[in-house]
């Protein structure tokens, strides 16, 4: 088991430093992600609850989408494909790849939270005149977010984990 959370922990800082350095990630690093989350969510949980994580989120994922598209879209008076300028694709793999680690309300949480962080981050940068450029590193960041999750969960066994953080 710890060479998958060693494996999934390497992943993770991969595609951190990928989408910071070249605002592009190798599609077979989400691929990597998700297999290694998966094997960890599947023993500890069983296939059923796995896909059933990972169809709730997905879907969770899938709707932000199609709001976003609607309101670029009523905003502009025209069809705007928000995967074109406004939200990456390495963004949704990233999102699809961690899907089968949370629950439902565990990866709304993880979605809100590492939004915030990047927010910060980004406000930082821009201040400090640190920003390199109007794209932001939104897979990196959160990769680095659940990256510091995971070490603490690695840390205190028992008494956190990423698929059990807001259970009811």
């Amino acid at each position: 088991m710890y060479w998958i959370y060693g494996s999934v922990l390497l992943t993770l800082l991969l595609i951190a430093w990928e989408d910071y350095k070249f605002r592009a990630v190798h599609w077979w690093l989400f691929l990597l992600l998700f297999l290694g989350l998966g094997i960890s969510s599947f023993l500890k949980f069983g296939l059923n609850i796995s896909l059933e994580r990972t169809g709730g989120n997905t879907l969770f994922v899938v709707s932000q989408l199609v709001c976003l598209t609607a309101y670029f879209s009523l905003k502009n008076k025209q069809f705007v494909n928000v995967l074109g300028g406004y939200f990456g694709s390495g963004d949704l793999c990233f999102l699809i790849a961690i899907s089968i680690y949370f629950s439902f309300f565990s990866f709304i949480l993880f979605y809100i939270l590492s939004l915030l962080m990047v927010i910060l981050i980004t406000l930082i940068l821009k201040v400090s005149k640190l920003s390199m450029g109007e794209k932001i590193p939104l897979a990196g960041y959160q990769a680095i977010f659940l990256f510091a999750f995971m070490l603490l969960e690695f840390t205190w066994p028992g008494r956190i984990y990423g698929s059990q953080l807001l259970e009811i």
